[in-house]
């Protein structure tokens, strides 16, 4: 089966944190070259980052707002918060057609358990909110 590279970018934390595709490749090695050289990049500009909250976090936000139009090529895109960024790589296997699922079945909000409402609940609600919403 073929696999398909993918070098992508991180910044921020938790909830603040945001990933982003920088380059596609179907030569591993090639990809990992891309991954490394734009850590080593980030580092050497002083935005390559951490979730640590300490004055070299503060340091790296305000680094960060000047340096990060110099990664060029590496990563045109490059979005960076205090926590810095950091690149890695994500291997998705090519496929050639879409594999046969079964539908989803349908589901009746009023017939769940709690803990089946907590997979279903909509972000932010809580399962007594999904079921008086939905039930």
């Amino acid at each position: 089966m073929q696999k398909i590279y993918i070098v992508r970018g991180r910044t921020g934390a938790c909830s603040d944190r945001t990933d982003w595709d920088v380059a596609a490749y179907t030569d591993e090695e090639k990809a990992l070259k891309h991954y490394r050289s734009a850590n080593a990049k980030a580092k050497e500009l002083g935005i390559y980052g951490s979730n640590t909250i300490n004055r070299a976090y503060i340091e790296r936000m305000l680094v960060a707002r000047k340096q990060k139009s110099k990664m060029g090529q590496l990563d045109p895109k490059v979005r960076c918060e205090c926590t810095g960024v950091v690149y890695y790589v994500v291997i998705v296997p090519i496929l050639e057609e879409v594999p046969e699922v079964e539908p989803p079945s349908e589901v009746d909000p009023s017939q769940l358990s709690l803990e089946e409402v907590e997979d279903h609940a909509h972000y932010g609600m809580t399962p007594e909110a999904f079921l008086k919403h939905n039930g």
